[in-house]
């Protein structure tokens, strides 16, 4: 009997992967996101309007063709030695996206910033896209404190959880555009997984990287 030999082998780690792997391709072909693109592109814009507006705070006065150092503005603003990893993702985003350019370790501007109003944009995609109101939550909530975050003068967990609440990143894990799927699909496949699995073999499921903020 199949099902007797299937049942009497051990199941690998390996095999689960390769197992998995074509049902979660499948799957995620199947994900239906609305206006998935073009959400997470107005998500990304309004992210980069509170970096612009941070590095203002710490002194950069972006404008027209302004330049400067990396080692130069840390030194002058003030960013946290924790922070300047961080700070650098941050820059290298702005180039990606064309408002800095770099080159001979200077930062210039290259792009009209004028149009880079984080509060039009919060309030645009509040009223346009309801569906990502968990992540526009968050965003706008350590958006606005992006430059004490960098000082070190906020606490970024304390701005994840208001006054120890776990609501609303409950909300955010459960129901936001950007987990939701992929929960239904890591559900999905720990039912398969176990589906799989002989009764007699125990399940043993490592969480790496758990908690927030770790």
């Amino acid at each position: 009997d199949s099902n007797c030999v299937k049942n009497s082998l051990q199941v690998t780690p390996e095999l689960v992967e390769q197992e998995l792997h074509s049902y979660i391709s499948n799957k995620i072909d199947q994900f239906e996101l609305p206006l998935s693109t073009n959400i997470l592109e107005k998500l990304e814009s309004l992210s980069v309007s509170y970096i612009v507006s941070a590095l203002n705070q710490l002194g950069c006065q972006l404008r027209e063709n302004g330049s400067f150092g990396f080692d130069e503005m840390i030194s002058k603003s003030g960013v946290a030695p924790q922070q300047i990893k961080q700070l650098g993702h941050f820059l290298n985003m702005l180039v990606e996206r064309d408002v800095l350019s770099f080159n001979d370790n200077v930062y210039t501007l290259i792009r009209d910033i004028s149009e880079l109003d984080d509060n039009e944009k919060l309030s645009e995609l509040h009223n346009e896209f309801s569906i990502v109101r968990p992540e526009l939550d968050f965003i706008s909530r350590c958006g606005n404190k992006l430059a004490e975050i960098l000082q070190g003068k906020a606490d970024v967990l304390h701005l994840l959880f208001p006054e120890g609440e776990v609501d609303e990143a409950a909300d955010f894990y459960q129901n936001s555009l950007t987990f939701k799927e992929m929960n239904r699909l890591l559900a999905e496949s720990v039912v398969k997984i176990a589906n799989e699995v002989p009764v007699d073999q125990p399940i043993r499921i490592l969480e790496i990287g758990a908690g927030t903020g770790g």
